[in-house]
């Protein structure tokens, strides 16, 4: 799913926001703390904190396009009469998997272990 949020601009124009951030900004700008809500986005001063957030941020980046690859450009192997859920779960009598596949596997492990830290 593709977060939008569409903002009108201080001359009147609409605009649709579509970065996570950005919109995460936005939020917390027009929500603030000290209204009672909870913050979204870690301050900059809050060091760790902000680089955790751009760490899985940027993996959150990588995985999405590994998905994008391994959804519109498959090279390699089909997913033959497993599909492409059974070929992910490894119910497939194909040996081979695709270099899309081998990304997205990777990069996937790679978001569940920095979960897991």
């Amino acid at each position: 799913l593709l977060p939008a949020l569409l903002v009108e601009t201080s001359d009147g124009r609409k605009q649709v926001v579509t970065e996570s951030q950005v919109i995460m900004e936005l939020l917390d700008s027009w929500h603030p703390v000290g209204d009672g809500f909870k913050q979204m986005m870690p301050s900059e001063e809050e060091g760790a904190s902000m680089q955790r957030y751009r760490q899985l941020s940027n993996l959150e980046r990588e995985l999405f396009s590994w998905w994008c690859t391994l959804i519109f450009r498959p090279e390699g192997p089909g997913f033959g009469s497993a599909g492409m859920l059974g070929k992910l779960m490894g119910k497939t009598s194909e040996p081979e998997m695709s270099g899309a596949m081998s990304g997205f596997l990777e990069c996937l492990e790679k978001v569940d272990n920095a979960l897991a830290s």
